[in-house]
């Protein structure tokens, strides 16, 4: 069995001895966790596992690290390591490495396995060669990042990466955000026929969502083209929690009973709609909707009614707290 063997080189040739933090253990004999340390040099270990605190390493040599990060910091001190030396890791069979503040360390300067994962934060920068990138499982939270830099991805999961204005990833065709509210068009660099989830489910509900008006002929007309996001800025990208679907029949001069599912706003206001009939629908504006006589949404929190004569109180279905605006004029009451 090779002996185990962790030490410092400094530039002048002298060694200062680690094999002192070598675990003691069967099962972690071959991971290695060193405390802050001061001495400049060059890292050399036959470690498996490589646990690092702040330090002045300016390279690593680790012919048999699997695993290498400095990630110890954060959990002994709540502080992001420090690697302000650091210029080059040579470990080829490591699988997986992630480092903090390491400045100097350029991504060609990093020799891993053909496979192996490398993530860094340098500042609020993030920078992950994988595949598949879901900041759900970094070692790290990313929630206070405002660049993410990712050549490789195909597919990227952000969930609740509010500071986040940045985004560098030229092969990425599938890109999941739930909250990032600043994320803006103009600073995005994605495949040209990548898929934006948020828009890709408004495309899904204006393509098969059921809302359609029914004539009294029978005849349905579809109008589900009509389905947009409420929250619509048009340089912004949405996550898709922050999505606020409407369906929008303004002036919409088609007479007949309104079906939709599952679309939380619904405007019809200055409409020929008969009556309207919804499941999943919380806000409904249909004032002025001289034609509109009954209506029936059961999830329904606000409903305006206003300009609609034919519409009475008993022909009205809505959550028992729903606020009504509009009967309180047919019932002869200030508004």
């Amino acid at each position: 069995m090779e002996e185990r063997y962790a030490y410092i080189e400094k530039n002048s040739g002298e060694r200062v001895d680690l094999s002192q933090y070598f675990g003691t253990h069967l099962y972690d004999k071959n991971e290695i966790v060193i405390p802050p340390i001061e001495v400049e040099g060059t890292l050399k270990t036959n470690a498996v596992h490589i646990f690092f605190s702040e330090n002045k390493f300016t390279a690593i040599e680790a012919p048999k690290a699997e695993w290498i990060t400095d990630v110890y910091a954060q959990e002994q001190s709540g502080r992001r390591g420090n690697n302000p030396l650091l210029e080059k890791v040579n470990a080829p069979c490591c699988n997986d490495i992630f480092l903090t503040e390491c400045d100097k360390l350029k991504v060609e300067n990093i020799n891993v396995a053909e496979k192996g994962r490398i993530s860094k934060i340098v500042g609020n920068e993030y920078y992950e060669n994988s595949i598949k990138i879901d900041c759900r499982f970094t070692m790290i939270k990313l929630d206070n990042i405002s660049s993410l830099i990712a050549p490789n991805a195909e597919k990227i999961i952000l969930e609740n990466v509010p500071f986040l204005k940045k985004i560098e990833s030229p092969n990425c065709t599938n890109l999941k955000t739930e909250y990032s509210p600043l994320l803006r068009k103009e600073n995005v660099v994605l495949a040209e026929n990548c898929s934006i989830e948020s828009e890709k489910i408004v495309g899904f509900k204006r393509e098969f969502q059921r809302a359609y008006v029914k004539e009294y002929n029978g005849k349905i007309i579809n109008v589900s083209k009509n389905i947009s996001n409420k929250n619509n800025d048009e340089n912004r990208i949405y996550g898709r929690n922050e999505l606020d679907l409407i369906l929008s029949l303004k002036n919409c001069d088609i007479e007949g009973e309104l079906i939709v599912d599952d679309i939380p706003n619904i405007e019809c206001n200055n409409s020929k709609i008969t009556s309207i009939n919804t499941f999943g629908a919380i806000n409904i504006e249909c004032n002025n909707c001289e034609n509109l006589e009954s209506v029936f949404a059961p999830d329904c929190q606000m409903l305006y009614c206003i300009g609609s004569p034919l519409l009475k109180e008993d022909n009205i279905n809505v959550s028992s707290e729903c606020e009504i605006k509009g009967l309180e004029q047919k019932r002869g009451l200030k508004l």
